[in-house]
């Protein structure tokens, strides 16, 4: 599977995630949060299978936690890619420093709406997105 490192191909793989969760009934479960990544599996049944695994590498920060856990949002998108200017806000939120060489993408979880000071907010450079579903991917 591909990484998305720019901002045509993270928006490609975004809408048709979004597109593919919609009205689904998912839950999301963060497995791994470390220095560099950020992991979500979701499924539409844990006690089962994973349906979807959702990795962020090369992260500057995400106020993420391992083991946090949440439901589809049903009727609206489950991700969003934020434009430039909300991920300035958002390092700036977070008070957090960038090298001028980073090619830096922001995305949000719809937990609680599309705020910045929300959970699931994560900023990274590159997004692997591997479905289980055969034809998915």
């Amino acid at each position: 599977m591909p990484y998305y490192n720019t901002e045509e191909s993270i928006q490609h793989v975004v809408t048709l995630l979004n597109k593919r969760l919609y009205n689904a009934g998912y839950s999301f479960r963060v497995i791994e949060v470390s220095e560099y990544t950020v992991y979500v599996q979701a499924s539409f049944d844990f006690g089962y299978y994973v349906n979807v695994h959702i990795q962020f590498d090369n992260c500057i920060f995400t106020n993420l936690k391992e083991r946090d856990e949440w439901p589809d949002a049903w009727h609206a998108d489950q991700l969003f890619l934020l434009d430039e200017v909300e991920v300035e806000n958002i390092l700036n939120w977070y008070d957090v420093e960038k090298e001028p060489t980073n090619n830096l993408f922001a995305f949000i979880f719809n937990i609680n709406g599309c705020n910045i000071n929300n959970a699931g907010v994560v900023v990274c450079e590159k997004l692997y997105i591997r479905w289980e579903h055969p034809y998915y991917d």
